[in-house]
């Protein structure tokens, strides 16, 4: 199932559309999460609605609103990109030493974000960690895979927060299914599809 290798990994392979998945708690510049931090491509960061955060002792407003309302990271101006992706301005942890580049800087701002307890200064705007917003709705609303990458991450009780990389071939092309599925038998990770993952929830 799914939801173990999200939980003890962190990290599966959205084979119909050539994505690599990790949740953001397990986010490491080591592997698996350096495949999506290294690996050609934009990484980013997906980011839904908190459900969970009342065992944090957070209010019920405070709940309510999406990780990004809450840490004050606004969207980016502009229609935003033809497939309907909400993207919102992208940050570092403010605590860093170094550009925020580096895997390892830019998995702690990862971490960070899918803290509950993050604050909105704890980040510096602009940085070099891409959030898009996740629909409300979810996977009812959009099935796209900022929502299938929060989807994923709630369902096996993780915060709501996911890093998500578009993967390119080494010539520059966009990876096919084909592609990342022979990617992930090498990375030993394993394929999911949006639609499945729809239908499972």
């Amino acid at each position: 199932m799914f939801t173990g290798h999200v939980r003890e990994v962190g990290t599966v392979v959205a084979a119909d559309q050539a994505h690599i998945v990790v949740s953001a708690p397990e986010v490491a510049a080591a592997a698996p999460g350096s495949i999506c931090l290294n690996g050609v491509g934009l990484s980013v960061v997906r980011s839904g609605h908190e459900p969970d955060l009342l065992e944090a002792g957070l209010s019920a407003e405070t709940r309510r609103r999406s990780t990004l309302d809450r840490l004050e990271i606004g969207p980016i101006p502009g229609p935003g990109d033809r497939h309907g992706t909400r993207p919102h301005v992208p940050v570092d942890l403010a605590a860093g030493t170094g550009t925020g580049v580096s895997a390892a800087e830019r998995a702690a701002t990862v971490r960070r974000l899918a803290h509950p307890r993050s604050r909105p200064d704890d980040f510096l705007r602009p940085g070099h960690v891409f959030p898009p917003a996740a629909r409300p709705g979810g996977l009812s609303e959009r099935a796209g895979h900022t929502e299938a990458t929060v989807a994923m991450c709630v369902a096996t009780g993780l915060p709501p927060v996911g890093v998500c990389r578009e993967v390119m071939n080494s010539d520059g092309t966009m990876a096919t299914a084909a592609d990342l599925e022979l990617a992930a038998l090498r990375w030993g990770l394993p394929p999911l599809d949006v639609d499945d993952l729809r239908r499972h929830l």
